[in-house]
């Protein structure tokens, strides 16, 4: 009697499942007769000691529409919105594929580096990750 009422349950539910089970058909978007470049990005950015300075590098995914890079450190914490972030130097933008700027003006202590893109334009901004390094006296 058990077995006759676990297969009699079994079947009503594979029943059920199978009805409630609906066809959804994907619709897809028209596609565009205009191709929508890729947002542009930071790829990396890395440094390394350089003499008493320390050298960044970094490279972007797309260097279209960038007019110049702005690179900017702070000694306060980088995640901090009230850290006061300032302006190294600035770096313009002749398509290449790696970017080099070095700051030899670093003091001892934790710097954090950040590059700013700055688009044609007026269209924007696009910051980097941050890097941070520790420079000895």
């Amino acid at each position: 009697m058990k077995n006759l009422i676990l297969l009699l349950s079994l079947f009503i539910s594979t029943q059920v499942s199978a009805t409630d089970r609906t066809t959804i058909t994907h619709n897809p978007l028209p596609e565009s007769r205009y191709s929508t470049p890729a947002p542009t990005s930071f790829l990396f950015l890395r440094g390394h000691k350089q003499g008493r300075g320390h050298s960044l590098q970094w490279s972007m995914n797309s260097n279209n529409g960038i007019q110049q890079f702005k690179v900017e450190f702070t000694y306060e914490d980088p995640y901090d919105p009230y850290s006061n972030w300032y302006t190294a130097g600035w770096v313009n933008n002749f398509n290449q594929n790696i970017f080099k700027y070095t700051d030899m003006g670093c003091l001892p202590g934790i710097i954090n580096y950040r590059v700013t893109a700055i688009l044609s334009n007026n269209a924007g901004t696009v910051v980097s990750p941050i890097y941070t390094c520790t420079i000895s006296q």
